[in-house]
């Protein structure tokens, strides 16, 4: 079957996913060790297969309200209240779905209009970016962004340093000359480069600047680092603990 004359246009421009790929040749590879995505190495809990088990002797297995079950939905609710302090009415702002896909999916076709640009931040879930598509949106990627801050706090990149033609830099990457574009935009309204026409676009590094990307840079991996320990239940104390300790093993 000829697909191309099936398939609209928007469809067939999507790439597949690489890590899926490496899943089916994993598939045919004995003692490998998948590295490709985020599968838990533990079995689902008993207690959970086990209510799931009830559940299918009981008969639960009608369809549900589009929202899910009323007290599924306000379970959820509580959980979020007592394990992250946030609150949600669970009749109108709790939706259940079969899984995280589908509530990025259903989520970016509820606010995206056609010609939207959404900022994908890369690396990130392999689905944001063909989903934004599928909804009409352009999927903005910030990793040119984060490349050239992330350089020059480390001093590969210094100030009045040439950076690449848009052209070469879409070639290199892989990506779209527009996303380059509009990463060059951002970077120029946040007077990090300089742009003249028919020249190459230069870095504007003066010290103050330079401070001001170390200190957002180091906020930035600082919020995600307590994020991440707050969901783990680590305390501030062990954080902080945790934290010292890491340190002395870094100077030794």
């Amino acid at each position: 079957m000829n697909y191309e004359t099936i398939l609209n246009q928007k469809i067939q421009g999507i790439q597949p996913s690489g890590i899926r790929k490496f899943f089916d040749i994993l598939e045919e590879m004995k003692d490998a060790i998948s590295l490709g995505i985020g599968e838990p190495d533990f079995v689902t809990p008993w207690h959970i297969r086990d209510a799931g088990i009830y559940s299918l002797e009981r008969g639960y297995t009608k369809y549900t309200s589009n929202a899910g079950m009323a007290e599924l939905r306000r379970e959820i609710a509580s959980y979020l209240e007592r394990r992250f302090q946030l609150r949600y009415d669970f009749a109108s702002q709790i939706i259940v779905t079969v899984g995280g896909s589908e509530g990025i999916d259903l989520a970016l076709r509820c606010m995206v209009d056609p010609g939207d640009e959404v900022i994908v931040p890369v690396p990130s879930f392999v689905c944001y970016g063909p989903l934004t598509s599928m909804a009409g949106g352009t999927p903005v990627y910030l990793q040119i962004i984060r490349y050239i801050k992330r350089g020059a706090v480390a001093g590969t990149i210094r100030d009045g340093d040439e950076l690449p033609s848009r052209r070469v830099l879409s070639a290199l990457l892989g990506i779209n000359p527009n996303t380059v574009q509009k990463a060059f935009h951002l970077l120029e309204e946040e007077q990090l480069i300089e742009s003249r026409t028919g020249a190459k676009s230069c870095m504007t590094l003066p010290e103050k600047t330079l401070a001001a990307l170390r200190q957002e840079l180091l906020s930035e991996e600082l919020r995600n680092a307590a994020r991440t320990l707050r969901q783990m239940g680590i305390t501030k104390e062990d954080a902080l603990r945790l934290l010292a300790q890491a340190w002395e093993e870094e100077e030794t």
